[in-house]
């Protein structure tokens, strides 16, 4: 079994790795560009909608191993298929939203219907997981809580899309820990899709990673942050929800929590939610002049400790791995408020 998912992912890789490439030359020569403004931190134009090899790799890779393993998809028919028509309308949104800048009523508009499509798809939270005891019954808090998890999950790879190779190499760690902790619990098209979506992650890092000569664009950025939020959910088909929800919560702790900030920021300001801005923790960061490939790996570090956690919760203790996750956090969290503070110190001297 190893073998296979081995083979999905350099298939996926590979097809990202060269795909990438084509894609980048091409926007390039019609003048698809993302210039540089005041919601910008890159100072030249860049090629966007590199997500377009992101998601042709990982839907290609699916495919394939749905050949390899004919079982998964007569186990899963119908839940593919409202992932499938889920993800076209998130594709939509984010090619649109690339292209023309989408108002924000017109996007949590369109991630409301997707999220209501795979409800009817039989996607839902009916468990919490509890690691003190027994797990919480949702009971006629599933859909509700099933369609705010959908709608937030959605967009935490687009809040962290800031930096040179940070979402996609987050992406990664996150996608390969899923897979890792999947495979550990005897789950099957879980580990098979985040497998797919770590290589074509991986693929297009290499062209993304500091200089970037492309971003994923927001058409990736949803596009990841779709899989993320609704695949773990198919497995609640199998009973366990329960598990399974907690661990997409640790292995993307980092984008998670700077999503939950960025929200906070920008409601006690009165702006809009899903209105750009340079005001996130990597743009503080380099702002203090901290390298940017030093604020990258810096993100990286703590997605690989708490992906080590989540594997960690799927395996062993769970309130040990809990413990650990939430002091990494905190650790994380302190970290950060101590630089944010030191920069503040700096400018008013500067001043």
């Amino acid at each position: 079994m190893l073998l296979y998912y081995l083979k999905l992912f350099l298939l996926t890789f590979l097809v990202s790795f060269l795909l990438t490439p084509l894609i980048r030359n091409f926007f390039r020569r019609i003048k698809l560009m993302d210039h540089p403004h005041q919601r910008k931190i890159h100072d030249h134009a860049v090629v966007t909608m590199g997500g377009i090899a992101i998601l042709t790799a990982l839907v290609l890779g699916v495919l394939v191993g749905f050949l390899m393993e004919s079982n998964l998809w007569s186990n899963y028919s119908h839940q593919i298929l409202g992932l499938l028509i889920g993800g076209i309308l998130i594709v939509i949104m984010g090619i649109l939203d690339d292209l023309i800048d989408l108002h924000f009523s017109w996007k949590i508009g369109v991630q409301i219907l997707v999220a209501f499509i795979l409800v009817l798809f039989g996607y839902r939270i009916d468990l919490l997981t509890n690691p003190f005891g027994n797990p919480i019954q949702l009971g006629i808090f599933a859909v509700p809580s099933t369609i705010l998890w959908l709608i937030f999950m959605f967009n935490i790879i687009n809040i962290i899309d800031g930096l040179d190779g940070l979402a996609a190499g987050t992406c990664v760690i996150a996608a390969l820990t899923l897979a890792v902790a999947g495979i550990y619990k005897n789950m099957d098209i879980g580990p098979m899709i985040f497998i797919c979506t770590a290589g074509a992650c991986a693929g297009f890092l290499r062209y993304n990673y500091h200089p970037a000569s492309i971003f994923m664009g927001n058409v990736g950025a949803y596009f990841v942050g779709f899989i993320f939020a609704a695949v773990p959910l198919i497995q609640s088909f199998k009973g366990t929800t329960a598990v399974v929800l907690l661990l997409p919560i640790i292995a993307l702790g980092v984008p998670i929590m700077e999503t939950v900030i960025t929200i906070f920021r920008r409601s006690t300001r009165k702006r809009q939610i899903f209105k750009a801005d340079t005001g996130h923790i990597h743009h503080i960061l380099k702002k203090a002049g901290i390298p940017e490939n030093v604020i990258v790996w810096m993100f990286y570090t703590f997605s690989l400790i708490l992906g080590t956690m989540a594997i960690g919760f799927a395996t062993g203790d769970r309130k040990l791995m809990l413990l650990f996750a939430f002091v990494i956090l905190v650790a994380f969290s302190f970290l950060l408020h101590l630089i944010i503070r030191m920069v503040s110190k700096g400018k008013k001297n500067n001043g």
